[in-house]
């Protein structure tokens, strides 16, 4: 049986946790936010599973602090969400009958849409609304992405706030970056050495999120039409296609 929370409750034993998470992922998902134009060249109806291309090669990306994920006030809402979600929240959007489509998760959108939930719930907890001189934040999350991520669920509904801490967790380590960061050194007030790693300033092997992108985007414009799915089915492998 599961103990019932308050806002307040759950606030406090998760802040540590989502201190932590949101610092290294914000980092981390960097790396998944460069866009550079890709074309889709055909409909998944056109598309079969055997006709598959090679993995895109890995992008060189140097990690920097970003500006607009960095800001944690209500006012830094709408550039978060437009940096990290395409305008209806990433979904795959496919046809299910004539006057219905359905939104299926694109993975790296749904790990972006749980740091969202996270940074939300961070930046509501009583710290930061201390740091921010008591600003408040708006439910609908202040921007109009339609995150259907949430449907059905409380934001701050414990349950739903594990699910994404777990999985994020799980992105995380199915992604599996190696990139050896070196640390930082440098002296305290007192002369000390003191020394740390933020993975800044360093190369890492990232994937071209490009295609995410465009067929989500596109979906969004017209939902496409469905296939039979299977499992392990990817985004490249059912919407890319080796042009020659």
């Amino acid at each position: 049986m599961t103990p019932s929370l308050t806002q307040s409750s759950t606030v406090r034993v998760f802040l540590p946790i989502l201190m932590f998470i949101a610092v290294i992922v914000a980092v981390f998902h960097e790396q998944l936010l460069t866009a550079v134009t890709f074309p889709l060249t055909h409909c998944p109806a056109a598309q079969t599973l055997t006709d598959m291309s090679p993995p895109l090669a890995p992008k060189v990306k140097t990690f920097r602090e970003i500006p607009v994920f960095l800001d944690m006030s209500p006012a830094g809402d709408t550039a978060w969400a437009d940096a990290a979600l395409t305008p209806r929240g990433g979904f795959l959007w496919l046809r299910y009958n004539e006057t219905t489509s359905h939104g299926w998760g694109i993975s790296m959108f749904h790990a972006l849409h749980c740091l969202q939930t996270i940074r939300t719930i961070v930046r509501e907890s009583p710290m930061m609304q201390e740091e921010s001189g008591g600003a408040t934040h708006d439910k609908g999350m202040a921007h109009d992405h339609d995150d259907g991520h949430d449907s059905g669920h409380n934001m701050m509904d414990p349950a739903h706030v594990a699910h994404c801490i777990g999985y994020i967790a799980q992105h995380l380590l199915c992604a599996a970056d190696s990139t050896i960061e070196p640390p930082w050194i440098r002296q305290d007030k007192a002369g000390n050495p003191v020394t740390g790693v933020d993975g800044e300033g360093y190369e890492h092997q990232c994937r071209d999120n490009s295609l995410l992108w465009n067929v989500a985007k596109d979906s969004e414009r017209k939902a496409f039409s469905r296939w039979d799915w299977k499992q392990g089915d990817t985004i490249e492998s059912i919407f890319r296609k080796e042009t020659r």
